[in-house]
C-alpha cells in the first residue's frame, strides 16, 4: 500500500513534498495562507469573526494574483467567481421582437372581465 500514492503521483507527474506534522514551517505556502487570512479576518472589526468569513474568503479566492496571473478560484474551478454585487447589476434590456409585443398588446386589449357565476346550489344562510 505505501507504494500505491508514489506510483500513483508519479504516474500523473505530481511531485510530493514530506512535511510534518509537528514543523509547520515546512509547509510554506499554507502558512502563508494562513498569514493572510487571519490579517484579512483581522481587518473586520466584528467581534463575530464567524460572520465575516464568507466574505473574506471569496474575497480571497477572487483576488488576482500578479505571480500567477489569475485569481486562486480561476486556478480551482478554471473560471473566476461571480461576487454578489455582479448579482444584481441592471443589465441593458435585450431589443425584442415587435411583432410578438404588438400582438400581445393587442391580444390583451381585447380581454374583458367576464361574471363569475355561483355553481352551488345551497343558498347561504347567514
Amino acid at each position: 500500500m505505501s507504494d500505491v500514492f508514489p506510483s500513483l503521483a508519479k504516474t500523473f507527474g505530481i511531485h510530493l513534498s514530506h512535511t510534518a506534522a509537528y514543523h509547520p514551517q515546512t509547509n510554506d505556502a499554507i502558512e502563508r495562507w494562513h498569514r493572510i487570512l487571519k490579517a484579512a479576518i483581522m481587518c473586520h472589526t466584528s467581534e463575530h469573526w464567524v460572520s465575516a468569513l464568507p466574505a473574506v474568503l471569496i474575497g480571497l479566492l477572487t483576488v488576482f494574483k500578479e505571480d500567477l496571473q489569475c485569481s486562486p478560484a480561476e486556478m480551482v474551478y478554471g473560471e473566476n467567481l461571480c461576487l454578489p454585487s455582479q448579482f444584481f447589476v441592471q443589465q441593458e434590456p435585450r431589443a425584442a421582437d415587435n411583432g410578438f409585443i404588438k400582438k400581445l398588446k393587442t391580444h390583451i386589449q381585447q380581454l374583458r372581465a367576464t361574471p363569475t357565476s355561483n355553481h352551488s346550489a345551497k343558498a347561504t344562510f347567514v
